[in-house]
């Protein structure tokens, strides 16, 4: 039968499929440089700039010059599982490599564009936020964009962006939410000559190739606009003082608890200082000693239940440790947060756009690093199939602030 993995040549196609559709429709994909090159490091370009020095005679001289290659591990792996039963097999009409190289590309390019986006804005070299779009310093108020503050933003985003250099090969580009799109008249027909042929052809903002893309956006400054539901979000976990025990934190949903001996799911380990409570949380929101379901240790904590990892998994939520009492937790397309304690408080959640020069993002996806594995499931009838394709990303800046991130309030 045809649906059946019995050659060299179904598999073959199946991994072909996924390349394919994982680097074709990934919303990072039209603002970055791809690499499919088969190398374990990718390596700077740049190397430390010349620097023009005037010498103790008058005369003008430069220093040696000194190339240090910073180089990013391609260390990253999307995975997505999939168990084929004997039954689906004996379906007719049911075409497994096609069914199962749509979800398995699905699943990765998701995962590769996630992390790119997270790399993007953490590498952001400016920020615009409330009080920058009033002249002052950054603090990390999210803006609450409207009809009236729309134009204010752009100019702003604009002014950012020349400022950085950004304009030096090509026209920018903004990445945003279509809560966000909507206030800079994004959705009309006269925004862009593609709006209505792409409306009508592919749908709008799905990951999957339908994502909205105007190309020199009256609305915006004149920059090409992004538009997709996989747009970053963020906010930050703030202790005045360490936790007691029988505090909480919550994200999406899932309570994270803080107790003096962690022995349950979602327990986190009261440290004996503010800073060693923060590690411990931010090794529990990413699992980050790999934990089974349920279990854990009593001096870091108890890893969360398969139901709320799967919530955390599906939108993408990760934690990273800012200072001794800040957390920032990250997540896409929806990130709802609270706590319970007299020491914690949660900033308001951003919904960050990216704005910046092409190709300023480098995703590594090697032609060479996608992998499928076929194996027996021990006492069920069928087959389970493992994807996996490495990936990273990195930002090329040469030491210009070439991206901006904005923060909106979601």
């Amino acid at each position: 039968m045809s649906n059946v993995f019995n050659s060299d040549v179904h598999k073959q196609f199946y991994i072909a499929g996924v390349q394919d559709e994982n680097r074709d429709a990934l919303p990072m994909k039209y603002v970055s440089d791809i690499q499919t090159e088969n190398a374990e490091y990718l390596y700077n370009r740049y190397g430390a700039d010349l620097v023009a020095q005037n010498s103790t005679d008058s005369t003008y001289s430069t220093p040696a010059f000194t190339y240090s290659a910073d180089s990013k591990l391609i260390n990253l792996e999307a995975i997505s599982a999939d168990r084929i039963s004997e039954k689906e097999m004996s379906r007719q009409g049911f075409d497994i490599v096609a069914d199962r190289t749509n979800k398995h590309a699905y699943a990765i390019k998701q995962a590769v564009h996630r992390n790119a986006a997270r790399v993007t804005r953490l590498g952001a070299g400016s920020i615009l936020d409330n009080e920058v779009l009033a002249g002052s310093a950054s603090a990390r108020t999210p803006i609450t964009v409207s009809d009236t503050n729309a134009d204010n933003i752009a100019a702003t985003v604009t002014q950012l962006l020349q400022e950085g250099n950004a304009y030096g090969s090509g026209n920018p580009y903004v990445m945003m939410s279509p809560k966000q799109a909507k206030f800079f008249n994004l959705f009309s027909m006269g925004a862009g000559f593609s709006f209505a042929d792409r409306a009508l052809e592919k749908g709008m903002f799905m990951l999957g190739g339908g994502e909205r893309i105007i190309r020199g956006a009256a609305g915006f400054g004149g920059l090409d606009v992004i538009v997709t539901n996989e747009t970053p979000r963020m906010a930050r976990y703030v202790l005045a003082a360490n936790l007691t025990a029988a505090d909480t934190l919550t994200i999406n949903g899932v309570v994270l608890s803080v107790v003096a001996t962690p022995s349950a799911a979602g327990a986190v380990d009261l440290g004996g200082s503010a800073e060693a409570t923060i590690d411990n949380i931010v090794a529990a929101v990413n699992n980050s000693n790999g934990f089974a379901a349920g279990t854990g240790a009593a001096d870091s904590y108890f890893e969360l239940s398969v139901a709320n990892r799967a919530i955390f998994t599906n939108a993408g939520i990760t934690a990273r440790k800012v200072s001794a009492t800040t957390i920032e937790v990250d997540g896409f397309a929806t990130l709802t947060v609270a706590e319970a304690g007299a020491q914690s408080t949660w900033s308001a959640v951003s919904d960050v756009m990216l704005a910046g020069a092409y190709n300023s993002t480098t995703i590594a996806l090697p032609s060479a690093g996608m992998t499928v594995k076929e194996k027996e499931v021990p006492l069920f009838n069928g087959i389970e199939i493992m994807v996996a394709q490495q990936h990273d990303a990195v930002i090329w800046t040469k030491d210009a602030p070439k991206i901006v991130q904005v923060l909106c309030v979601a």
